[in-house]
């Protein structure tokens, strides 16, 4: 290739970027309480009332009149204060809740991640009345507090929603 080809590669490439990104701001909204922030697709609805003790809920919108599930993301603080839980403890204690204590719990997957934001992840499916589900959930601990963001969707749709889910969970930061 010659240098006025890559050249014109080039801008074509940062245009289509910057187009993205122009877009990703606009269509992306972002929640921040008690040292976490995290970003979701705009047209998703957002409670922030507590409900099942969560710090905020996010409910993609229905597909139609027939989806009785909104898949959602949900972020929980837990107070470890005084019981030395550290990412390898929570680890153990989930694997072990998920098989004794979930409806048809199945672990998929269950790792610490070593990297800059160590964290711990976890995917299972469950049965949830008469729902199937994969649930997505990462952990980081700070402070002697697990933080925990969790991505959960229709079994049957999870390969729809794995992208927006991975993509969701991936900005969750903690800011203090």
């Amino acid at each position: 290739m010659n240098l006025k080809t890559i050249l014109i590669l080039s801008i074509l490439l940062i245009g289509c970027i910057c187009e993205a990104q122009e877009k990703a701001s606009v269509d992306t909204a972002s929640f921040s309480k008690n040292n976490f922030t995290i970003r979701f697709p705009a047209a998703w609805r957002i409670d922030s009332s507590g409900v099942m003790g969560s710090q905020v809920f996010l409910f993609s919108p229905a597909e139609n009149s027939a989806d009785q599930f909104s898949d959602n993301v949900n972020v929980l603080i837990q107070d470890l204060a005084g019981s030395q839980v550290d990412l390898m403890r929570y680890k153990e204690i989930t694997e072990s809740q998920i098989d004794q204590m979930i409806t048809d719990g199945k672990l998929l997957e269950s790792m610490i991640v070593k990297s800059e934001r160590p964290h711990y992840k976890v995917v299972y499916e469950m049965r949830q009345g008469k729902f199937l589900l994969r649930v997505v959930s990462i952990c980081y601990i700070r402070n002697e507090k697990a933080y925990l963001a969790t991505f959960t969707s229709e079994l049957a749709r999870a390969g729809l929603y794995k992208e927006i889910g991975d993509r969701i969970l991936a900005t969750f930061v903690l800011t203090k």
